[in-house]
């Protein structure tokens, strides 16, 4: 039961395990291919095809569809993106990507294994708007508005500052870097303020992370699905997010203050009824409340943050903290609790990277949460410490890549009970064609762990991508 309640604010950890930094602390990411050649022309097309093929290992638990070592993923994707610069003054940028993945539809003879319904319809052909917008520019001033990926922050551990996009969760650590924060609908307006840029953003039904459906071997929820319980979502009780920051860079470093008003991109539980025979709650075999229904929702919080990065020579040391106000957290033991308490939390993270040893880049972090006026009501310990380490070398005038990474969940002290480890190969044959390899293993040894129901869920994943 834990594991199913716990894995929302779990989520945002995991998918930082691919990662990399942004130089603008509110950029947004690049998720095309971009063509180089020189061109008049007011507008430019490009986009690219990919095929990817996923393996699992292992035998994820019974309660998920597949059962045994078998294929993920058969999964077919096409993106592309028109810009269109206007005027002197004025861009439109339009971008989308449609996915399909074929493997339910190859038969249980092939797949081995049968999907939900909900399965299905998120794996038949689906399309998203990618980076989509209209921006306008006085000078050093400038407006945007559509949707946008918004990266912030520095931390590649723990979610502390980078929270307005929202992320692809549907497969828990496995997912590309350009897939991994999703566009959000938002206005941005930014202009010069004391030797700096000060960013005023206003986001709009920005929704929450997208977790994979009932029955697939990531879902977060699976532990409800297994007591046959109806799970609903609530919509955010307000549409409107807001925030203001202000960066700057101060000598070698990059200085960067933000204040928010938002919704949690996570979903939490919101309500929850149990099943009762004789005026008595039914257990389950495994001395769980059985429970009839549950409604997930988003709670709002209020946070202030800094970022701070410092190149020096070879290093780059950097710094991250917030303070997070009514965050709502899972009781101790009672799970019908009303209302679940709320708590402000305090988060931090230090780390380094270091780029003088030939074609290497090596990172490593260490993270902090801090639940303050804890007390016995509350599950999560008073303090959890995480750590993560990563290791990427670059060849062939960087054509090839290796890049492995391992992420320590946080846990009462710094360990390596509760991980997950990546290893990814890139490939870049030339200008149009490019292969990926990416192996994800998830460690957890005890059942309280959020990881422990993913444990066997290991996975191998290749593409091959076509330019254009």
């Amino acid at each position: 039961m834990n594991t199913g309640v716990r894995i929302g604010s779990l989520g945002l950890m995991l998918a930082l395990s691919t990662t990399a930094f942004s130089d603008d602390f509110f950029g947004a990411v690049e998720t095309e291919s971009e063509t180089s050649n020189f061109s008049t022309s007011p507008y430019s097309f490009n986009g690219w095809v990919q095929q990817k093929v996923g393996y699992g290992f292992g035998q994820p638990d019974a309660l998920f569809n597949r059962e045994k070592e078998n294929l993920t993923r058969l999964e077919l994707s096409a993106e592309s993106k028109l810009d269109w610069q206007i005027n002197d003054q004025a861009k439109l940028v339009l971008a989308g990507r449609l996915t399909y993945d074929g493997l339910p539809d190859l038969g249980d003879d092939w797949s081995g294994y049968e999907f939900s319904e909900a399965e299905q319809d998120h794996r038949g052909g689906q399309f998203q708007w990618r980076d989509s917008y209209l921006d306008y520019n006085w000078g050093e001033t400038w407006l945007r508005a559509g949707m946008q990926t918004l990266a912030l922050g520095e931390s590649e551990t723990l979610a502390v500052t980078d929270v307005l996009s929202t992320r692809d969760m549907t497969w828990i650590g496995q997912a590309d870097l350009e897939d991994i924060r999703r566009p959000v609908p938002v206005v941005t307006f930014n202009t010069p303020v004391l030797g700096g840029q000060l960013s005023a953003l206003a986001l709009w039904q920005a929704g929450t992370d997208e977790t994979a459906p009932a029955g697939a071997e990531f879902d977060p929820w699976i532990a409800f699905r297994a007591m046959e319980a109806d799970v609903s979502v609530e919509d955010a009780e307000q549409s409107l997010e807001t925030a203001l920051q202000w960066q700057a860079t101060l000598g070698s470093a990059d200085v960067s203050l933000i204040a928010a008003d938002l919704n949690t991109n996570q979903l939490t539980v919101g309500e929850l009824a149990l099943v009762i025979d004789q005026g008595a709650p039914v257990m389950t075999d495994s001395g769980l409340p059985l429970v009839s229904s549950v409604t997930l929702e988003q709670d709002r919080y209020q946070m202030v943050g800094a970022a701070l990065s410092q190149a020096l020579g070879s290093w780059l040391i950097k710094g991250e903290t917030a303070f997070k106000q009514g965050l709502v957290q899972q009781p101790q033991g009672d799970l019908i609790a009303d209302p679940w308490p709320e708590k402000d939390l305090l988060q931090a993270m230090a780390g380094a990277e270091f780029s003088g040893l030939g074609n290497w880049l090596l990172t490593a972090e260490v993270n902090a949460t801090q639940i303050l006026d804890h007390n016995d009501q509350v599950l999560a310990p008073e303090l959890a410490l995480g750590w993560g380490a990563r290791a990427r070398w670059t060849g062939m005038n960087d054509r090839l890549s290796w890049q492995s990474s391992l992420i320590a969940l946080p846990s009462d002290s710094l360990s390596t009970e509760e991980t997950l480890i990546r290893h990814s190969l890139g490939w870049t044959l030339n200008d149009d064609w490019k292969l990926d390899v990416t192996a994800v293993s998830y460690q957890a040894d005890d059942e309280g762990q959020s990881l422990y129901v993913y444990r066997n869920n290991d996975s191998v994943n290749a593409s091959i991508r076509y330019s254009f």
